[in-house]
């Protein structure tokens, strides 16, 4: 009876790992098919027969079965329903122990209740992607002002204390970034209202910078949590940080005019351009027209003119 109802309960802790491990089930059948397994590893005798209790509709109508007041049968030492006031005995060498027995199934009881609060609790409404639909799954692991998302923060379930940290290693890494673009950035000037800033890439150093950020996000999250934010933010994060150095950038700030009294707008084109095999390259560019400089062009504003920098006071 003992070894059943842990038996019983390991089938339960079988089921929370599965579905944490993301497998498309329905969690409601997976508690009642491990309680119904459960149910013939502790009553085996149960279900012999036509008209047995050995299927339950629900999970409620198994916990009460299970629950039933129980009385010992001293010469076989298993449970059958009560059916009359036991006369007071003096204990035996065996009913001291179908004592024990009950007083551990009690406490296994309440593990089990524990655990399927949990579960309801956890994953009640939730349906797990498999793992092959995993790759395609794509967030974008920080904001403009580098810190880490929202959706990814809910999607692994960071602590407040963890996100403190996550995000002092993004700030670092930022802070490294805009070093090294202080330090080889060129600008030109073809036309009066035209402006060009280009950064070459740094392949060592962006280097150092990932494997820093790596570490960091690591020891934070654990192995397996980085793992997974790795396989949906990891893309979308490198193109944060110039592809960790492998890209060069190119940006065009230019002014558009639209009429001889309205105030131009401004035209910028933002480009990434990776080197590929064979003398090829590829480009990932986008163009806005904007009347207010965007905020992830603010720390570029020591190497832009003046009517340029004029978008960004702009109400």
């Amino acid at each position: 009876m003992k070894t059943g109802m842990k038996r019983w309960l390991q089938c339960i802790e079988a089921v929370v790992y599965r579905v944490g491990k993301a497998e498309l089930i329905s969690v409601g059948a997976a508690i009642l098919a491990a309680l119904s397994l459960g149910a013939v590893l502790l009553f085996p005798q149960v279900g012999a027969g036509e008209g047995s209790r050995s299927s339950f509709a629900s999970v409620a109508d198994f916990k009460s079965y299970a629950m039933e007041e129980r009385s010992l049968d001293s010469s076989t030492l298993s449970f059958r329903p009560k059916t009359a006031a036991a006369a007071p005995v003096t204990p035996t060498a065996p009913d001291e122990e179908a004592l024990d027995l009950a007083e551990e199934n009690r406490a296994l009881q309440t593990r089990l209740n524990d655990l399927c609060k949990w579960i309801l609790t956890n994953f009640k409404g939730k349906y797990p992607l498999s793992e092959k639909f995993m790759t395609h799954l794509r967030m974008a692991p920080i904001t403009d002002d580098y810190m880490l998302s929202s959706e990814v923060a809910e999607f692994l379930k960071v602590t407040p204390s963890e996100v403190t940290r996550i995000n002092d290693a993004f700030l670092s890494a930022a802070d490294t970034l805009h070093q090294i673009e202080a330090a080889t950035i060129t600008v030109k000037n073809p036309r009066p209202d035209k402006v060009i800033l280009s950064i070459p890439a740094f392949e060592e150093a962006g280097l150092v910078m990932k494997e820093d950020l790596y570490a960091a996000l690591e020891v934070t999250l654990g192995g397996a949590r980085f793992d997974r934010f790795l396989e949906v933010s990891e893309k979308d994060l490198a193109g944060n940080f110039y592809q960790f150095g492998a890209a060069s950038r190119t940006m065009i700030f230019e002014l558009a005019y639209t009429s001889e009294t309205e105030m131009p707008q401004l035209v910028i084109r933002d480009a990434w351009i990776m080197p590929g095999e064979h003398n090829t390259r590829t480009i990932e560019a986008v163009e806005s027209t904007v009347t207010n400089l965007p905020a992830r062009y603010q720390s570029y504003q020591a190497w832009l003119p003046d009517y340029v920098s004029a978008y960004a006071a702009t109400p």
